[in-house]
């Protein structure tokens, strides 16, 4: 989302995101997007921890945001920089017209230790969950591009590996397809980021060009990064 010359941090910088988010906005209508939410999709981390994907509330960034500083310090999967603001990336997951959504976690206990029900679950106090996951959807391209979306996904580093970031990808196929899109689209998966190029092409994704040198590496230095498409159709 950085347009080429724009230091993080600056007026620029933030008047960009800004600028997209207005675009973005306009361009879900153009491809029928309906101000619906999803129905919660629930599955189990593991025995015990009942996790639910649903669209994100205003309430939800400082989980999102926990999560993104994590991601982006580590230098080794996104291409935004590890001095993000908090203030540039509400504007890009919490922008007008971008659809997120959180994976919250609980252990599925009431105060007195019962085990709650599937139901009670979703109605409780957002308050209580725990974001250990989330993406966002979008248009990939304005206008005659718009039918084509792309999206955004983070775990928590703590509970990588556990199906998580799987559930997400999968939740956000569907949703894609729930929107209206014809295709998705990735641009920049980063080549040395194994886990994710195997969980793509285990999606049904496909890799349509690979770009040399494209991503600066925080410890390996200029490696290549994947162009990824999936057909919705």
């Amino acid at each position: 989302m950085y347009e080429p010359g724009l230091r993080n941090g600056s007026d620029a910088t933030i008047w960009t995101y800004g600028r997209l988010a207005q675009l973005v906005a306009h361009h879900f209508d153009i491809v029928g997007v309906t101000g619906s939410n999803p129905v919660p999709s629930i599955f189990h981390e593991d025995d015990n921890t009942q996790a639910v994907i649903r669209a994100a509330e205003s309430t939800d960034f400082a989980g999102i945001w926990e999560i993104f500083a994590a991601v982006v310090k580590d230098g080794d999967t996104y291409a935004y920089g590890p001095d993000t603001t908090e203030e540039q990336a509400r504007a890009i997951w919490m922008a007008p017209g971008v659809r997120t959504y959180v994976c919250v976690a609980d252990s599925g206990e009431n105060q007195e230790g019962r085990s709650q029900s599937a139901e009670d679950r979703e109605v409780r106090s957002h308050g209580s969950e725990k974001i250990v996951g989330a993406y966002l959807l979008k248009p990939q391209w304005p206008d005659l591009g718009s039918h084509i979306c792309t999206a955004s996904f983070i775990v928590k580093p703590g509970v990588r590996g556990g199906g998580i970031g799987s559930q997400l990808g999968k939740h956000s196929i569907d949703e894609a397809k729930r929107l209206g899109f014809k295709g998705m689209q990735f641009n920049l998966v980063v080549s040395t980021n194994e886990p994710a190029v195997r969980l793509w092409r285990k999606l049904g994704f496909s890799i349509i060009g690979t770009l040399p040198k494209a991503f600066r590496h925080k410890t390996l230095g200029f490696v290549d990064a994947y162009m990824m498409f999936l057909e919705l159709e």
